[in-house]
């Protein structure tokens, strides 16, 4: 027996199989706050911050929309001391080098820009104002950064 004589048996089989009329229902919860979703009741929030730790730039950034707790959690400090956007080098300018020293200044202690070819000297005075707890910084690749500053 070959795969088309058995997939035309399987659909002849189950044009056979009476099915029931299945109805669902669709209801909101009155407990429709963040807060109150299974997994943030179950889970503290020590363990939630531990599991978002895990995640990359883009995943992080992706849980952010899930709900206001999860923004809340996705965007802590601590989930953003480890940035490397190699990945990203074509589409990072340097209003996102920007805005990630002002929002992760504090935390931040490792940033990759290799290959940022549009980062330049106005990122990299807002990147020095912004964190100095910068423990390693990797520059290599980003041809707009000058000594000027």
């Amino acid at each position: 027996m070959n795969l088309t004589t058995i997939a035309k048996a399987t659909v002849h089989e189950a044009e056979m199989i009476p099915m029931k009329a299945c109805t669902f229902k669709l209801t909101k919860s009155n407990n429709s706050s963040d807060e109150e979703s299974l997994i943030n009741r179950k889970l503290p929030k020590e363990l939630l911050l531990r599991v978002f730790s895990f995640l990359d730039v883009i995943s992080l950034c992706r849980s952010a929309q899930v709900s206001k707790y999860w923004h809340m959690l996705a965007l802590d400090g601590i989930n953003w001391q480890r940035i490397d956007l190699f990945s990203f080098q074509r589409d990072v300018e340097g209003s996102v080098v920007e805005g990630i020293a002002k929002r992760c200044g504090g935390f931040l202690k490792t940033l990759s820009l290799k290959g940022c070819q549009c980062v330049g000297d106005a990122a990299m005075k807002s990147f020095a104002l912004h964190c100095a707890n910068i423990e390693d910084l990797n520059l290599s690749g980003c041809k707009r950064i000058t000594d000027r500053y």
